[in-house]
């Protein structure tokens, strides 16, 4: 009986590892997503297929890093790559046609950008600040925050972006100062 418990532990405890690993990994490409919303990324290739180089002196950005990004967006599949094996300041980075509703068209309903905006500036607003430790958040803000994660883990729509506004409307900076 003792082999039973210890082996259904040991599964449990591998599901609950292999689950929070692929959470990480999400939430990193989450964050790249972000960051390339952000930084003008993805409205820049929109507007045209780009080397790292072409799209670093359009967003007036460093050539390395915004290399670095464009090679993370093409082996997660959010961008295409022309010639993979061609030296890589020469290669060019394209935003499929069907990817561009989800990255740059803000009046689409399955643009991204705000559950990008939700998952990561919003616990580095909360948490962060200035280099101080966090503070935590008020009464109010945390109720709305619970709130709408409890909409999204129970309603068959809570892939409709336009269901983040109404939890957040009017809440600028200053609605979500710290407590």
């Amino acid at each position: 009986m003792t082999e039973l418990v210890e082996a259904s532990s040991s599964t449990t405890t591998d599901a609950l590892v292999e689950r929070l690993f692929g959470a990480v990994v999400d939430t990193l490409e989450v964050a790249c997503v972000h960051l390339g919303g952000r930084l003008g990324f993805y409205r820049a290739l929109s507007e045209g297929d780009a080397t790292p180089g072409e799209l670093a002196a359009r967003t007036g950005c460093t050539e390395r890093y915004v290399r670095e990004w464009l090679e993370q967006q093409a082996v997660a599949g959010f961008l295409t790559v022309d010639a993979p094996d061609a030296d890589p300041a020469a290669r060019r980075y394209h935003l499929p046609d069907a990817h561009r509703p989800v990255l740059v068209a803000e009046e689409h309903l399955s643009y991204f950008m705000p559950w990008a905006a939700i998952a990561i500036d919003v616990p580095c607003h909360f948490f962060m600040s200035s280099g101080e430790a966090a503070k935590g958040l008020s009464f109010g803000v945390m109720v709305r925050l619970r709130v709408f994660v409890t909409h999204i883990q129970t309603n068959e729509e809570c892939g409709n972006v336009t269901s983040a506004p109404k939890y957040f409307a009017g809440a600028g900076h200053g609605e979500f100062s710290r407590a």
